[in-house]
């Protein structure tokens, strides 16, 4: 993207200097779009100078105008600010000026933006401080043909999220761009109130720091796997497979390097088994052992779970003597693969079934029991994490009416949506560049892994943690999120003590791992996305929105509509078309309708049916 007005592509930093800022010169490039430097001139316009805030509503300049677009350096800072400004002016009549720094920095912390996009927005008001602005004229007469190029350039982004993630129909399609062509750009409201899919880190994430992160760069270009997934399962495991020693204390309790994921995306599209098979790809380099006999699901019940890594098993004999009776398991290492993630969930929905309470303990402590009159079973020292698949709509669906998002397993799980990254239509390449080298540092971390014993903050590690990170995992949402997001202050540091293991990051004592400040922000990273993810999948109370619920209703007594039926069902045509996109849009994104074409001997016919729980 071009972030100046000139020619070369460059940023044009000439005319700025310390104690100035840019030159008085307005911008002369007629490509608004995406030129950072006319849209900063006018967001410092619209915080400070009330005429030019009058000229821009009467062009109808409204937030959705700053929404970012790809490339662009400091699109989500300019998106805030440029909202609070414009809020501001329509309730009050003036401009924010300066308030603007205390109110934009309050808005962010109210939405929980992370540490690193608040010292975004920080350097983005002070670079605003420095910069002078064009004479105002200059940059509030092109505000029209600002708008019209900047929707324009939102719906081919649009239009491409959509065909990349699978989800672009053709009526999608044909509304899109009449809105783009023909200036109709106000945002439909019931489509907003709607939970978004959550945009994936871009490579400019700390997510993807060190060696898992560049392992994953090296794949990319040669999988459609989405690059989150493999992260996420490269890391959980290589966590399981160093095993029970190394443990990071906080407060009085001992945190291990295993960890739960749930890959969340729709069948075919979220590339899960992709994801999987790449990652195990990674770990099959260091011990492939470990891949082909500890990697696997299939768990009936929590008594086998239990037996799958339990202790000896003894009973006394007439004399008193012990006597062993069945071996315990040789490995206790157990990267529990469940790729029906549903059917877990379903039996742990079962009476008197005591799996979800020993997939909690699993990934607390590791001691297990089954206290059955019959053959009581019990592990101790246990490394199990969870890696499971599974589809939105199933996921919502076997979650909704049940208490597993109360008890204390739904937030002991990393939920993140996933969606292939690309077509690759003549397939992808197995071999992965320059794999003997990240093999043999792999190797070497592992082999160091497993003889740390504990892992320590580093002072800086834990600066971030104690100012910024803590409160960040911890803080309360005020809806059903809550319960699903509510165990970030273990999980977060799991991640980070993985990042510090798997990099060889040591402490100067013997024996001991050091977390460092960057495995912090890139556990961190990790876990704002699976805050928007969980966002998505559950919805910010855990429901749909009405338009959603009368569709569902209309389909589940009909079995099937067109949408000129579900119109005149559903909403009695007032306003149909509208709500109709916006809940079609949700439900299937949901995973929870869908569509088929029907051939006729005019144009094919849409007949939308509900997708069965």
């Amino acid at each position: 993207m071009n972030t100046h007005s000139g020619t070369n592509g460059k940023t044009d930093m000439s005319g700025f200097h310390a104690g100035g800022g840019i030159a008085n010169i307005a911008p002369e490039s007629d490509r608004f779009w995406d030129d950072e430097t006319y849209q900063d001139q006018l967001v410092r316009l619209i915080l400070r100078d009330k005429e030019a805030l009058e000229k821009c509503a009467g062009a109808k300049l409204v937030p959705e105008d700053f929404r970012p677009l790809r490339g662009m350096k400091n699109g989500r800072s300019r998106s805030i600010v440029s909202a609070r400004a414009l809020e501001h002016y329509e309730k009050y009549q003036e401009p924010l000026d300066t308030q603007a720094r205390a109110d934009v920095l309050d808005y962010a912390a109210s939405i929980s933006l992370g540490a690193q996009q608040i010292g975004d927005l920080k350097q983005y008001l002070i670079y605003l401080d420095k910069l002078k602005p064009a004479a105002p004229g200059s940059i509030t007469e092109k505000v029209v043909r600002f708008k019209d190029q900047h929707n324009k350039a939102a719906a081919i982004q649009e239009l491409t999220e959509l065909q990349n993630a699978g989800r672009l129909t053709d009526d999608k399609w044909h509304d899109i761009s009449d809105a783009a062509l023909s200036g109709n750009t106000e945002p439909d409201k019931t489509l907003l109130e709607a939970p978004q899919w959550p945009l994936r880190p871009d490579w400019e994430s700390p997510a993807y720091y060190g060696i898992a992160g560049e392992i994953v760069r090296a794949i990319d270009p040669f999988t459609e796997a989405d690059p989150v997934a493999v992260l996420a399962q490269i890391l959980a495991g290589f966590g399981c497979m160093v095993g029970h020693r190394p443990y990071l204390t906080l407060d009085a309790d001992e945190h291990h390097t295993n960890f739960h994921v749930c890959l969340v995306g729709n069948t075919g599209e979220g590339r899960k088994g992709t994801a999987l098979t790449r990652a195990k790809q990674v770990l099959a380099w260091i011990e492939p052992l470990f891949v082909r006999q500890r990697c696997f699901g299939g768990v009936a019940s929590g008594q086998a779970m239990i037996k799958e890594v339990c202790d000896d098993l003894y009973r006394k004999d007439k004399e008193g003597n012990a006597v062993l009776i069945q071996a315990g398991a040789e490995d206790k290492r157990w990267l529990l693969v469940e790729s029906e993630f549903g059917r877990t969930l379903t039996m742990c929905r079962a009476e008197n079934s005591i799996l979800s309470h020993v997939i909690r303990e699993g990934f607390d402590s590791g001691n297990l029991r089954n206290t059955s009159i019959g053959t009581p079973l019990c592990a101790t020292g246990a490394h199990i994490s969870l890696v499971g698949h599974i589809t939105p709509g199933e996921l919502s669906s076997l979650i909704k009416n049940t208490t597993l998002h109360l008890n204390g397993f739904c937030n002991r799980i990393l939920f993140l949506c996933c969606v292939k990254s690309k077509e690759l239509r003549r397939g992808g390449q197995r071999a992965v560049p320059g794999w003997k080298a990240f093999q043999e540092r792999l190797c070497t971390a592992y082999a160091w892994a497993k003889k740390v014993e504990r892992v320590v903050w580093s002072e800086s590690a834990m600066e971030l943690w104690s100012t910024a990170g803590y409160d960040e995992v911890t803080r309360v949402h005020g809806n059903a999120l809550d319960e699903i997001t509510n165990r970030g202050n273990s999980i977060v540091p799991r991640l980070a003590a993985i990042q510090a293991v798997i990099n060889g990051s040591r402490s100067r004592e013997p024996g001991k791992a050091l977390i460092l400040r960057p495995h912090l922000e890139a556990a961190l990273a990790l876990w704002r996305y699976s805050v928007a993810s969980a966002r998505y999948i559950f919805g910010t109370a855990a429901t749909l929105d009405p338009n959603g619920r009368k569709v569902l209703e209309v389909l589940e007594e009909c079995g099937s509509a067109s949408r000129s039926e579900l119109s005149v069902k559903a909403f009695q045509n007032n306003d149909a078309r509208r709500r109709l996109e916006a809940a079609l849009s949700l439900l299937q994104r949901k995973g929870l309708v869908r569509v088929t074409e029907v051939k006729t001997a005019g144009r094919d016919r849409e007949v939308w049916s509900r997708v069965a729980p």
